[in-house]
């Protein structure tokens, strides 16, 4: 398994708050365009955005490096990971001093949208749907700042 490198400056530890917890405005159809991150046009999961992104990440010299590689990183550099899977791979195992801010997080809400999406997802076997997280850059630059 592959993981990106993000180099963020080295802060003093302090308490991040998790990004995993629900609220109330972060439900339907206006979360979900509240982030809407397109990638020449594409949602970010489309085949054809997903090797725009790598292409333009290995032009910039970002490196795909495996977990183990990254905490020995950290630990000679004083580099920070940013972890943006969603909250429940997160916490089944992240490398120690990481920081959480989950790109994605699961459809959240039972409105006929969310409902009709997570049936769509479903169709394609698909059961743990997703939606981009609103809070996103809210969280990178709430920890950044």
């Amino acid at each position: 398994m592959a993981s990106l490198l993000l180099h963020l400056p080295s802060r003093p530890r302090r308490r991040v708050l998790r990004q995993c917890r629900a609220s109330p405005d972060s439900d339907g159809p206006a979360a979900a365009k509240a982030f809407d991150l397109k990638i020449n046009g594409r949602n970010p999961t489309d085949a054809v955005a997903w090797a725009h992104i790598v292409k333009t990440l290995k032009a910039a010299d970002v490196a795909m490096l495996p977990p183990q590689q990254l905490a020995v990183m950290r630990d000679e550099n004083g580099m920070t990971i940013l972890d943006v899977r969603p909250c429940a791979d997160y916490e089944k195992g992240f490398i120690s001093g990481a920081v959480n801010v989950p790109l994605y997080q699961p459809i959240r809400g039972w409105d006929p949208y969310s409902t009709v999406r997570r049936v769509g997802f479903a169709l394609f076997g698909i059961t743990k749907a997703t939606e981009p997280n609103p809070r996103f850059l809210e969280g990178v630059t709430g920890w950044l700042t």
